[in-house]
């Protein structure tokens, strides 16, 4: 099955030539354009589904035209080509536009060569029987369009190019300054003899173009012609350089093996010169429409995504690949660790075995340590708390201090005194001061002035923030308490005795500062 399938299409016959591995090979197909070529044409497409078509024409109803236009781009460069085509060429679909050079006056505008398939109908009716069996059509190409890839070798600025192509016929292409500026093709189908013809041909060509002044001044025209090695003996017999014209004659043979072709060529056919260029290198499409491109769209699409597919494919291994390697390399980073921890532990405990004993265990001990150190970052004072008492006793002189006690509590007995509970410090900061004073009213006259004092005195220390809870009194007044006395009490109770507790918590001693 044949990879692409070059369509060379002439005024009477399309001819269809198979491309397998970089070269033409097997035979070609000629269909006629009625019923019957299209019906073996039909019958080729089927049998060839996956081929990419590219269709060459070398036909009469091709025109060009050549046009200068405003050096722009985008979307004002569009509209521009195409007012010009429908001037130019409106009853056509297969139009092109190739820009030729830059003129350096003036303002530099671009020129353009406008061309055109005028004869739409002679291409129509092959296009319609691909689209219907969903063929790949690349574009479509003309001979005038891309036979500059044969000549440009030669170093000529005004070049005269003929070549004979059997089922379209003679054609001629001017090339100035190296840019395509006049074709011409004339019909010699089916006959192999094309010396009889040439000569009157080039006469009548020459004049024409002389007429519009493309000949060059003061020098001869080069005039190239395509052709097999009997034909060459032939003509250089018949054709003689003049001051006017300058023949090359380009041997058929020797032009195959430049551009790779490997096919025996057995007379001066230059189609498959023009099919293997066309095959070997594509350019981009000249005439076709988008609309029979639709199919060679969606394979270019579908390659696409086969690529992009296997592109991410390829990336997700070669991540993968990566992550391996570097599972690897932790892993045996890990081991090495692993070994390294091993041997530091046994060291650890060999070092502790070298150790003397002691009567109390490493835990035990820096558990011990661990409590010193929160004990001496959360150890409470009492210098504080006994001086504001000390201030606050100096407004009450008839009150005298017999004992006094301090300690720090959590309300569940006191923190310092345990050894055995785990400190933390939610615990430390929970905890207050308290101190439990004992002590007697001087002077007092009565019972109610002792009284009055040490209520006084309770008052103002619960004015300064401290909580203060009466242990014992000189009376004791619940209200299920029994009163008693003699006609000596008021002498008793002068210097009566009482006992109160006071407490200042933590977070208390912490705003004091």
């Amino acid at each position: 099955m044949a990879d692409k399938l070059l369509l060379f299409l002439g005024a009477e016959w399309l001819n269809v030539y198979p491309w397998r591995r970089g070269q033409l090979q097997g035979e070609q197909q000629k269909f006629s354009n009625d019923v019957s070529g299209h019906t073996g044409f039909a019958v080729l497409l089927k049998n060839h589904p996956k081929a990419t078509c590219y269709l060459l024409t070398d036909l009469v109803e091709e025109d060009f035209r050549f046009e200068s236009i405003p050096h722009v781009s985008g979307k004002d460069r569009k509209d521009i080509v195409h007012r010009k085509f429908e001037q130019f060429y409106r009853n056509t679909p297969f139009r092109h536009a190739q820009t030729l050079y830059r003129e350096q006056v003036e303002r530099r505008d671009d020129m353009i060569l406008f061309s055109a398939l005028t004869n739409p109908e002679l291409v129509s009716p092959w296009l319609d029987i691909m689209l219907e069996h969903q063929a790949s059509i690349a574009g479509i190409y003309s001979v005038p369009l891309i036979s500059k890839q044969l000549v440009n070798h030669i170093a000529s600025s005004h070049l005269l190019l003929v070549t004979w192509q059997k089922y379209s016929g003679l054609r001629e292409i001017f090339y100035r300054d190296g840019n395509i500026s006049f074709s011409r093709l004339i019909p010699l189908v089916g006959t192999g003899a094309i010396t009889k013809s040439l000569q009157i041909e080039l006469n009548r060509t020459y004049k024409y173009l002389s007429s519009l002044s493309l000949l060059p001044i003061n020098e001869p025209l080069d005039v190239c012609i395509i052709c097999s090695k009997d034909d060459k003996n032939e003509l250089q017999e018949i054709l003689q350089d003049s001051d006017s014209e300058r023949y090359l004659f380009e041997d058929i043979d020797v032009l195959a093996d430049r551009i790779g072709l490997k096919v025996n060529l057995i007379d001066s056919d230059a189609t498959p010169l023009f099919l293997h260029l066309l095959g070997r290198r594509p350019p981009a499409n000249q005439y076709a429409i988008s609309d029979y491109m639709h199919f060679h769209d969606l394979w270019k699409a579908r390659v696409l995504l086969k690529i992009a597919a296997a592109t991410a494919a390829l990336i997700c291994v070669t991540w993968s690949g990566i992550n391996l390697w570097e599972t690897s390399g932790l892993h045996q980073d890990t081991k090495s660790i692993s070994a390294m921890k091993s041997s530091i532990v046994a060291q650890e405990r060999q070092i502790e075995a070298e150790y003397p004993r002691f009567p109390v265990s490493v835990d035990r001990m820096k558990a011990r340590v661990s409590v010193i150190q929160k004990l001496s970052v959360s150890a409470q004072l009492p210098k504080q708390f006994l001086t504001k008492i000390s201030q606050k006793l100096q407004d009450f002189p008839m009150i005298h201090v017999n004992s006094l006690s301090w300690r720090v509590t959590s309300g569940s007995g006191a923190v310092q005194k345990s050894d055995r509970r785990l400190i933390t410090q939610s615990s430390l900061s929970n905890t207050y001061q308290e101190i439990i004073i004992g002590g007697e009213v001087l002077s007092s006259i009565n019972l109610r002035d002792t009284i009055d004092s040490i209520h006084q005195f309770r008052h103002s220390l619960d004015k300064a923030g401290f909580s203060v809870t009466p242990v014992t009194m000189p009376i004791n007044l619940d209200s299920g308490a029994s009163i008693a006395g003699d006609l000596d009490s008021e002498k008793k109770h002068r210097g009566s005795s009482f006992v109160m507790k006071v407490a200042m918590s933590r977070q208390g001693q912490t705003e004091s500062h």
